[in-house]
């Protein structure tokens, strides 16, 4: 069985780690993280990518499913299923959103990266959170808010996202059909991209002190939302300033490490 001295040292002083695509753990048969991946945590100039992401989310749903008396009063959309969301034909964004249960009532959280090609299983170079709560009360309607520790540099995209999802809300809603067009059959099914969403981005935020910790930002920040619940905003013990990105880094590559012991992964270094 591995121990905690000699992945450590596999991990850290031997070459291309960073490139290296050898799967260390298959959490829950739903993430496989990489060597790669868990340098990508250990370093502190290491960019968070989706794989990591990933992991932690559903890191966060198991702990609170072994939890007694506790459960997520929101939902956490992975990465690569955000990115389809924004980047997707309309029509399958919208059966994407009714297999996941996602409707207008929902507090979800989802990241959103800058890259644009859907095609792209990697890329971008800046994470943000976007936010969907449900209406509070009458007076505290349904809203979309932008979370970005890098001044406001993804709000297009943000707002890309926003708009497509809650056309694919209001489709499901069978609200959305004036999106498509139907002038000819040439044109049935054609997105109609007259639609505008309201979207606030929050100014309060936390703010990085470098270009590679905002994957971090965004995974802090989602997990906490979706344990508060919609009233995350208004609530006086929500404290998004509360992050730290190094000790988030040593506690998320103990994790990793705990795990991959446990399953009784062989290393040599």
């Amino acid at each position: 069985m591995a121990n905690s001295t000699t992945l450590q040292s596999w991990l850290c002083h031997s070459n291309n780690r960073m490139d290296d695509d050898t799967v260390l753990l298959d959490y829950k048969d739903l993430v496989r993280v990489r060597r790669s991946d868990l340098w990508r945590v250990c370093e502190h100039d290491g960019w968070i990518n989706d794989i990591v992401m990933n992991f932690c989310f559903e890191r966060h749903r198991e702990r609170a499913r072994d939890e007694q008396f506790r459960h997520l009063k929101g939902e956490l959309i992975d990465p690569n299923v955000a990115h389809f969301l924004q980047h997707g034909d309309i029509l399958d964004a919208a059966q994407l959103l009714k297999d996941l249960e996602l409707d207008g009532s929902k507090l979800f959280c989802l990241p959103v990266n800058d890259e644009t090609d859907l095609s792209l299983h990697v890329g971008g170079c800046h994470w943000s959170l976007l936010v969907h709560t449900p209406a509070v009360t009458a007076d505290i309607p349904a809203r979309w808010s932008h979370i970005d520790s890098m001044s406001h540099k993804n709000i297009p995209h943000a707002e890309k996202m926003a708009k497509q999802i809650a056309k694919g809300l209001l489709i499901n809603e069978g609200r959305g059909s004036h999106f498509l067009s139907t002038a000819g059959d040439g044109d049935a099914g054609k997105e109609n991209n007259n639609f505008e969403v309201e979207l606030f981005s929050l100014e309060d935020t936390p703010q990085q002190k470098n270009g590679h910790d905002c994957g971090i930002f965004v995974i802090e920040l989602a997990c906490k939302i979706v344990d508060f619940g919609v009233e995350w905003e208004i609530d006086e013990d929500f404290d998004m300033h509360d992050i730290d990105a190094r000790g988030w880094r040593k506690e998320t590559y103990r994790d990793i490490e705990f795990l991959i012991v446990d399953d009784g992964e062989q290393f040599t270094a």
